[in-house]
Formats: structure tokens, C-alpha cells, sequence
């Protein structure tokens, strides 16, 4: 439901664009909506220049949303993540429409503020004083943001960059009392506005965010099998160090795009002159079937017990780590589970393939079984619901 006095507001919004637009010998937004909306209908292609028009009307369209919740909206606190890819946004020099917007909403300028709302910029990412990346100058980037954060009070921005110049020459010179000098008096400085938190120092080993549990990743025979198979296999197509792919990925046959064994196998099987056959391979039918699969690779079938077996594919989304409420559902199981990311590091190209095709089919496997489980029980109810019926009719 809209606020009060918001839809007068969009008007006056709509107003104040299409004046801007007449000014500059456009058409209002209505009749530039008129005229496009032709080029869209019955399936019709639009041209470069039609589809360009129709990106500006929606710019025009979101702008016109954006100045309405800046009005709208009076938050106490504002928190950017990942502040650093808004840096046009926290330069005070912008004259970007998007830049203006957030001054505005953040100023006391704001006319339902009485005083400036404070903003909170959050980042993990470090600034490298020295790069040569040529993605820009991370030191002016730093300035740029301590601009926006003393609200270009000019005093302690100069302040701060002649203590860090200070502190470069003392490194330079290898005076240790000068640097230390130096860095506390640039320290005092930022600290006014900025705050460093590291949880890693919170214990005497710096590992204060870690915890490395050992997982048991079992082999099974088809491991067994599945690397003796690929051993002999890359022993004939002379490509003989299969072990790493073996670590990483099943059915390396089918899976290893783009490196030499396979490469090398398919250009044999190309040619008529190579014939290979094993039960490792991927079984194309039982996927066609919707079989269950067994997973010749221990680090998959881990993951797949981690995931998939305890449910988590059911869910939408991962629950919340600090709930407010207990509801009883799926997400409260999940997270009796000890649900959480899982970010998989892996220098083989194929892991992501192999990880994709693992955990999805183990996912729709799993709900087809379940829709067939509940069919066979609604199957055998019916059964007992007529039986029941007789022996009643019966009596």
C-alpha cells in the first residue's frame, strides 16, 4: 500500500521529468510510452534505435522511482556493503543523478531530516597503496572516501594525507621511530571514522574465524575401480598422470573437456580406430531412466551427503543464521543441521561441471523418488480405503 500523499508526489515527479523533457525537445513520457509501444507488439523485432529509446524511457521511469523513495523513505542508518564498488556514488564531486540522490537522502537537506543519517560503509576488500593494475589509483580512491566521510571537512583530509606521506618517507628512509611516528599520528586520524576489525586476532594463534574439521572421504570399490579404469585408459592414449582428475571428478571419460586424455579420446573415436568400454563410464541410460546413480568419487559423494541428503535442496533459500521466530518448517530442520555456504576451491577446470552435474542429478533423483514414494502410498491407501468399503458393505 502506498504512503500518503506518494501518488501526488509521483505526479509532481512526472511533472517536473516531462517539463525537463520538453526543455530539451522530447516528448512526455506518455507519448514517448505511445510511441514504442507499437514496436513491441505482435512479436515485431525493434531496431538499435528503437531498443536504445526504450532503455532511456526506463532509465527515465526508475529515476522517477528512485527521487520518490529518497522522499519517502527516512531511515536512522544506512549501511553500504561492499562500499567500494559505489565509489561515484561517495564522491563528493559527482554530479551524477545517482550520486545527488544519495547526498540528499543522507543530508539534513532531506526534508524530513533534522539531521544528517548516519551511514555506516562496510568492505573486506583492502586498498593496495602501491598498483600498478590499471584500474585506477587506489590511494585517490582512499582520499575520495575520507572526503565522504568527514563530509569534505578539508582540515583532517590534509591532516591525514601529510601523515601518511610521512609515514611513506619513513619506510622509504628505514627509520623504524619515524614510522611508528607516523602511523600512530595518521592511526589517530582515521580512526575518527574508520574502525579495522579483525576477528582472526581474536585468539593467540590469529585463527579466531577458522575452524578446519577433518572430513572422511571413504573409498568404496567403484573408486577403486573407476581410477584403475582411467589409469588404463590414459596408458593407452599415452597420457599417463590421471590421478589429480581422478581426485576430482567421476566419470572422467565423459566430464574432461579440454584435456589431453579426453581430447585425445575423442579425436581416436573420431577416426573409427579406437574402442574403449567400461563400467566407470557415465551410464547415459540409467540418466535417461532417472536411475539413482552411484558416484565413483569420494569428495562428491561427501558433498552430496553434506547437501543434498539432509534436505537442503528443498529449500528456496538458506535459512537466517539468527532467526527471530521458530516456524516449525523445513528451514528450522535445515538449520538444525548446521546449514551454512559451502564454497568449494578448485584449480581443475572440470570441478565445476562435475560438482554441477553430481549434486543436480542427486537433487532431482531425490524429489522424483519422493513423488513416487507418495504415489505408492496414496496407491496403497486407496487399496485399504476399498477393502475397508467391502468389509463394511460386507457386514
Amino acid at each position: 500500500m502506498l504512503q500518503p500523499g506518494a501518488l501526488g508526489l509521483i505526479r509532481d515527479l512526472v511533472r517536473k521529468h516531462n517539463a525537463a523533457r520538453a526543455a530539451s525537445g522530447e516528448p512526455s513520457l506518455w507519448r514517448d510510452l505511445k510511441t514504442l509501444a507499437p514496436d513491441y507488439s505482435h512479436g515485431r523485432s525493434p531496431d538499435k534505435s528503437t531498443r536504445e529509446r526504450r532503455q532511456a524511457f526506463i532509465g527515465d521511469l526508475r529515476q522517477i522511482l528512485a527521487e520518490a523513495g529518497v522522499q519517502l523513505l527516512r531511515p536512522d542508518l544506512v549501511i553500504m556493503d561492499e562500499f567500494q564498488r559505489f565509489a561515484e556514488l561517495l564522491d563528493p564531486n559527482s554530479t551524477s543523478k545517482s550520486a545527488e540522490l544519495l547526498r540528499t537522502f543522507i543530508s539534513s537537506e532531506h526534508k524530513e531530516n533534522t539531521a544528517p543519517t548516519k551511514v555506516l560503509l562496510l568492505s573486506a576488500t583492502p586498498y593496495r597503496w602501491f598498483d600498478r593494475s590499471g584500474e585506477g589509483s587506489h590511494h585517490e580512491d582512499f582520499i575520495s572516501t575520507l572526503r565522504f566521510l568527514f563530509d569534505s571537512e578539508q582540515a583532517p583530509i590534509e591532516e591525514a594525507q601529510r601523515a601518511l606521506a610521512e609515514l611513506r618517507s619513513a619506510i622509504r628512509d628505514r627509520s623504524a621511530e619515524d614510522a611508528r611516528a607516523a602511523a600512530e599520528r595518521s592511526g589517530s586520524i582515521l580512526r575518527r571514522v574508520i574502525s579495522r576489525t579483525e576477528r582472526l586476532s581474536s585468539t593467540p594463534d590469529r585463527n579466531g574465524m577458522l575452524h578446519s574439521p577433518s572430513v572422511v572421504t571413504p573409498l568404496c570399490t567403484d573408486d577403486v575401480r573407476a581410477y584403475i579404469a582411467a589409469q588404463q585408459l590414459g596408458d593407452r592414449l599415452q597420457s599417463p598422470w590421471v590421478i589429480d582428475l581422478w581426485k576430482t571428478t567421476p566419470w572422467i571419460a565423459n566430464l574432461g573437456d579440454g584435456y589431453k586424455m579426453t581430447e585425445e579420446l575423442l579425436a581416436r573415436c573420431r577416426e573409427h580406430d579406437f574402442s574403449w568400454a567400461d563400467p566407470s563410464l557415465l551410464d547415459i541410460h540409467a540418466v535417461g531412466r532417472f536411475d539413482e546413480l552411484a558416484v565413483p568419487n569420494p569428495r562428491l559423494r561427501w558433498l552430496i551427503d553434506r547437501t543434498v541428503n539432509q534436505g537442503w535442496n528443498r529449500l528456496l533459500w538458506l535459512p537466517p543464521a539468527r532467526p527471530y521466530y521458530a516456524t516449525n518448517n523445513e528451514f528450522d530442520a535445515a538449520y538444525a543441521t548446521g546449514i551454512t555456504k559451502q564454497l568449494i576451491f578448485s584449480s581443475w577446470r572440470v570441478a565445476p561441471k562435475a560438482i554441477a552435474l553430481g549434486v543436480t542429478y542427486a537433487a532431482e533423483q531425490s524429489l522424483a523418488n519422493k513423488r513416487v514414494q507418495a504415489a505408492d502410498e496414496t496407491d496403497e491407501a486407496d487399496e485399504w480405503a476399498s477393502a475397508v468399503s467391502g468389509n463394511v458393505c460386507a457386514d
